[in-house]
């Protein structure tokens, strides 16, 4: 039995406005509706269909191709994973999604485990070609009078 108190704890205690969640398999999305206050705001950027548009309980997904195009614009992920994979295959899904974070400039921040699975953050890292983190110091009028 997965402990979906202890990831929603895990969720709401640190997620930030502008997250995004993933899942490693698409029948663990109803994990979503069991505490959605702490869920709301995280964007599913992998769905292509909700549960209600689809008929059931889990939605559908979008295809690998387009994992990389999902993770655009966003720079904190929670990937959601449960050891215990409910479709055939499935296992495929988190390499596949960890292949694409990493592909797309996001590394691994964090990682809790709760019981059934565990819930990994990553964060963009910055871009080394990017503005400098620290700009030089400028100097003072009068200091390098000669």
């Amino acid at each position: 039995m997965d402990d979906l108190r202890a990831l929603s704890g895990i969720v709401a205690e640190h997620k930030r406005p502008g997250d995004v969640v993933l899942f490693t398999d698409v029948r663990f999305r109803p994990a979503l509706t069991v505490y959605p206050s702490v869920y709301e705001g995280l964007d599913d950027v992998m769905r292509r269909t909700s549960p209600v548009a689809a008929g059931d309980l889990k939605g559908t997904e979008i295809s690998r191709a387009r994992y990389a195009e999902a993770l655009a614009g966003t720079d904190r992920v929670w990937l959601i994973h449960n050891w215990i994979p409910f479709l055939p295959g499935s296992d495929w899904t988190f390499g596949a999604k960890r292949r694409a974070l990493r592909e797309t400039g996001f590394e691994k921040a964090d990682r809790w485990r709760y019981k059934g699975g565990e819930i990994l953050l990553y964060l963009r890292a910055p871009d080394p070609d990017g503005p400098a983190a620290v700009l030089p110091k400028y100097a003072e009028p009068g200091e390098h009078a000669g």
